[in-house]
């Protein structure tokens, strides 16, 4: 406990006692998730755009034909730009996907851009 705070109530440790006991689970993230991604890019530079309707979490990330991310970048708004420069190792094509998280609604119409190529929820 910070020392200026005050200690906890026995209810509160009690709780905490048997949320250990439990096996200290994380909760399940139910939190909607909506992606967009866009195939088949060539490795190199990537300009990267990203516009949603409503204020959400926006995570763009750079994959391989596996899945696998190589570089990721974030931010909290609607929108946000990013210019990606490869990385040694990366492959000659790649995948740009963007996740949507904590939007106060379904984000139809949100939009993805690499290197003018679009996609669309």
């Amino acid at each position: 406990m910070p020392p200026a705070a005050p200690a906890l109530r026995p209810e509160e440790a009690a709780r905490i006692r048997r949320w250990i006991a439990e096996g200290a689970r994380e909760d399940e993230d139910t939190t909607p998730t909506y992606a967009l991604q866009i195939e088949g890019l060539k490795r190199g530079r990537l300009e990267v755009r990203a516009w949603s309707p409503w204020r959400a979490y926006l995570a763009a990330s750079v994959r391989d034909a596996k899945g696998r991310v190589l570089l990721e970048r974030a931010a909290a708004g609607t929108e946000a730009a990013w210019k990606l420069e490869p990385e040694r190792g990366w492959p000659r094509r790649v995948r740009v996907v963007l996740v949507i998280k904590y939007a106060a609604k379904e984000p139809v119409g949100a939009r993805l851009e690499v290197n003018g190529r679009a996609a669309t929820l």
